[in-house]
């Protein structure tokens, strides 16, 4: 990919992957076992449930956009890496899949107390929901 090619490409990709990752929480919210782990602020443990005190939607609707916006730039970024790979949609689900385990899971760790059987459903919803951002970062890419 040219260096020019690769400059229009990378930001279209963002937006693209930012709006589609933001659609995403606003329609998986509406189940708790499908929210994602940094929107699940009904569980948020410790010191962080006084920032969520404050305003609640407020919170919320920050942390999307801001987590929509980094998990934007991650994809374009993929997406850019693997441009000459063979089955581009299919290996940028699976590597989106696997950051959305281990980024979802660590934040588990650090700040949530949710019961795992919503955890486990808010995780696995991240597979299905990669793979779609993967098609739709490829099919408006090019």
């Amino acid at each position: 990919m040219s260096e020019r090619t690769l400059r229009t490409r990378v930001p279209v990709t963002a937006v693209i992957a930012a709006a589609a990752h933001l659609a995403f929480d606003v329609l998986s919210t509406r189940l708790p076992w499908t929210t994602p782990p940094y929107l699940l602020v009904d569980y948020v443990a410790g010191p962080f449930r006084d920032i969520v005190a404050i305003d609640r939607t407020a919170v919320s609707i920050a942390v999307a956009i801001a987590a929509s916006s980094v998990n934007g730039l991650i994809t374009a970024t993929l997406a850019a890496a693997l441009d000459d790979a063979a089955r581009r949609v299919r290996g940028l689900g699976l590597l989106l899949s696997a950051l959305w385990g281990l980024s979802g899971g660590l934040l588990a760790l650090i700040y949530l107390s949710a019961p795992l059987g919503i955890l486990a459903g808010s995780l696995a919803a991240g597979i299905p929901r990669s793979f779609a951002v993967a098609w739709l970062a490829e099919r408006f890419r090019r």
